[in-house]
């Protein structure tokens, strides 16, 4: 029974992270770097309480995987993380996935303006991020990123900007530098 359990679970995850990215990093193939090396591929990036990008894993609380082509990152959110001390993160109540001690982003993480309304939130889903909004003080959706293979990830997402009034001002591919593909 527990063999029967082990392989539906599998084939689930198997066709779940189809569905998120072109395909689930591949762990033998992490932390590459090009001739030039720079990095290229999937890497494991680690974060701290704020969930800003740190250098190295001291001071990480969490973790993700990012795509880089050369110098470009490609699953960018906020300058400088989601959170600060005026806006703290809201982590998911189960957030259970692990890569080794660190939290993996897995669920809605959110921030909020002191008023109450939505400031951003930062979906991901096993260590890959799949969306991320933000928003006016007023409530209003401002950004929304999509990490999808519809949208072309990993290397490009799907943007829709609006403005203050809630009208779309832009619905379509998150620029990408012209020499970001020669660095794969």
């Amino acid at each position: 029974m527990k063999k029967i359990l082990l392989i539906a679970l599998l084939a689930l995850l198997q066709t779940t992270g189809k569905s998120q990215t072109d395909s689930l990093p591949n762990f033998n193939q992490l932390n590459q770097t090009n001739k030039s090396g720079e990095k290229t591929g999937w890497w494991i990036v680690y974060l701290d309480h704020n969930l800003k990008q740190l250098n190295d894993s001291i001071g990480a609380t969490h973790c993700m995987y990012n795509y880089y082509t050369g110098k470009f990152y490609h699953y960018k959110f906020g300058m400088n993380g989601l959170g600060s001390k005026k806006f703290p993160v809201h982590f998911p109540e189960n957030e259970s996935s692990k890569s080794g001690s660190f939290n993996l982003l897995h669920g809605n993480y959110n921030t909020y303006y002191a008023s109450g309304e939505m400031r951003c939130i930062l979906s991901a889903s096993n260590g890959i991020l799949t969306e991320y909004k933000e928003y006016y003080p007023s409530g209003q959706l401002h950004l929304d990123f999509s990490y999808s293979v519809e949208c072309g990830a990993p290397i490009r997402t799907c943007l829709k900007e609006y403005d203050k009034d809630g009208n779309l001002k832009y619905n379509g591919p998150n620029w990408v530098p012209q020499d970001s593909k020669k660095n794969q």
